[in-house]
């Protein structure tokens, strides 16, 4: 018996010659695995710097409270004679042999002497420390010329003024030390009340 194949019933293709290309068929995309793929999870959040920047604010504070404060009170601070600079105003130690220290004052209030050279002696280390003849020479040499030029007045005939200087110790002059400092006080050893640089 034959005929047309009856509903549920396949019937067999005609035979496909060798060499024949299949037909084309369109893509299942359910066919094709998914590529590996890791969720987005948006970019990490910021260290958090709050609590180091507020430490840097701090410290910058304190450093500009500290030079502010030297730089605001540096005419008062006591210092080592060998620091004085020319123009610098202070008071003398009263009852002392050798000076290590002076009191600096601001120079337009009270204080006793005013700086006005700051000088190297030229002796090399070999020279031994001059105790008879000291070191006049060397600062009428040095200094004199200075008190004149800086007060506009003449010292051999200056009735106010009065010419001092501190000078190496015998053991710091053997220890190379050369500095000296001159300065300027009243004759009657009151206070100064302002600079006595000339305008």
């Amino acid at each position: 018996m034959s005929g047309n194949p009856g509903p549920g019933q396949g019937a067999v293709p005609d035979a496909v010659p060798e060499g024949t290309p299949a037909p084309y068929q369109e893509p299942n995309p359910n066919e094709y695995a998914a590529p590996n793929q890791v969720p987005y999870q948006g970019a990490p959040p910021p260290a958090k710097r709050r609590s180091g920047a507020i430490g840097t604010v701090i410290v910058l504070l304190i450093v500009a409270l500290a030079v502010g404060a030297f730089f605001l009170f540096r005419d008062r601070l006591g210092n080592e004679v060998t620091s004085l600079q020319v123009g610098e105003c202070f008071d003398l130690p009263q009852g002392q042999t050798e000076v290590d220290d002076v009191q600096r004052q601001p120079c337009n209030e009270a204080h006793d002497a005013e700086v006005i050279a700051v000088l190297v002696h030229p002796a090399p280390a070999t020279e031994a420390f001059p105790v008879v003849s000291g070191f006049n020479d060397f600062v009428e040499e040095k200094c004199v010329p200075v008190f004149e030029t800086y007060t506009g007045r003449t010292l051999a005939t200056e009735t106010e003024l009065n010419l001092g200087w501190f000078q190496p110790t015998l053991s710091g002059w053997g220890g190379g030390d050369r500095g000296f400092s001159c300065y300027l006080t009243r004759v009657d050893d009151a206070k100064l009340t302002s600079s006595l640089k000339a305008p």
